[in-house]
């Protein structure tokens, strides 16, 4: 506790149980093991085919086994010439993905010319908190683990990390006693909710898409309730497959939409996941990590959408890192 003889102000105050993360075990303890990684002398063809052979888009890249960068898709985006990312390529039809080979294949560059680096990377003996400020500092959803002599061991991942939120026991929840301290999903959530409402047609959709610069929407209803979501992936993997190269063009603002019979219930997917504002951080990882899910929408009494809670606001959120009214 604190006791003070005068008035002063309290910048930052720390308790145990505050930041429910077990940041005293080892990244080695939570790590995943084995992970499917790139040579460096690969061509950027072969890295593509392997990221869509895995469904990873991040790969460590090493060099007689040891560490020396890392490869996502968007750098094969903006340094091999790809044309769409990981997600979205994955529902393309088959003619249209071997294309996407073929384009890289023409090149000669290999992955050490378009990694990324010098690589951030953590030692299997380092401990969880140390290694999660680092991933909030640089902004990275994935650190590469390495040994005493910089060989690749394993791979850290946000979702590692958030899983071990998840086991925690309730006791050792945050006490909503702490006046300040964030701990609800109103405490952090975006107040900005790229939305389009069920009966939205494509080429509202695909705008609405560009102009947001997101990878998802909320679809709501006649009366405002939040009814599903739209990702872009639907867009391209749930409409005829002759219309997928339009599709793409327009998704990345080169263009009108094709001329299709759809709207937004059409396409999205039920069931989004909602939950109200005055739900603990702790509580909404129980639910969205067992099921995959990478977005909550934060919604009021009558199920109408207040903001949006991501993997990335709430991982910040368990550091102490996330601000209220987060934009």
């Amino acid at each position: 506790g604190l006791m003070t003889l005068e008035p002063v102000q309290v910048i930052r105050y720390t308790h145990r149980y505050l930041h429910p993360l077990p940041a005293d075990r080892l990244v080695s303890e939570v790590m995943t093991r084995y992970p499917v990684s790139l040579r460096a002398d690969a061509t950027v063809a072969e890295a593509w085919q392997t990221m869509l052979q895995w469904g990873v888009k991040t790969l460590p890249v090493v060099s007689e086994g040891v560490l020396v960068g890392m490869l996502t898709d968007e750098d094969l985006l903006q340094r091999a010439g790809l044309a769409q990312r990981l997600s979205v390529a994955r529902q393309l039809d088959a003619q249209l993905v071997q294309e996407s080979v073929a384009a890289l294949e023409t090149s000669a560059l290999q992955v050490s010319q378009v990694m990324s680096q010098p690589v951030i990377a953590v030692s299997e003996g380092d401990r969880l908190g140390q290694a999660v400020r680092l991933m909030v500092g640089e902004g990275v959803k994935r650190l590469p683990v390495v040994d005493a002599g910089g060989r690749l061991v394993g791979v850290l991942s946000r979702v590692d990390v958030l899983r071990q939120v998840c086991d925690i026991a309730p006791e050792h929840e945050v006490p909503e006693a702490f006046v300040g301290v964030l701990t609800t999903l109103g405490d952090v959530m975006s107040p900005k909710v790229p939305a389009v409402r069920y009966d939205s047609g494509l080429q509202a959709i695909i705008t609405a898409f560009v102009q947001s610069g997101s990878h998802r929407l909320v679809v709501t209803g006649a009366d405002g309730r939040v009814i599903g979501l739209i990702s872009d992936a639907d867009v391209v993997g749930r409409l005829p497959s002759q219309h997928q190269r339009g599709l793409l063009a327009a998704l990345r603002g080169r263009g009108r939409s094709p001329e299709l019979s759809v709207t937004a219930r059409d396409i999205m997917s039920e069931g989004a996941l909602t939950a109200p504002p005055e739900m603990t951080i702790v509580e909404a990882l129980r639910l969205m990590i067992p099921e995959g899910r990478k977005w909550i929408v934060v919604v009021d009494d009558a199920g109408r959408p207040l903001g949006l809670a991501d993997r990335a606001i709430l991982f910040s959120a368990l550091t102490g890192e996330a601000s209220h009214g987060r934009a």
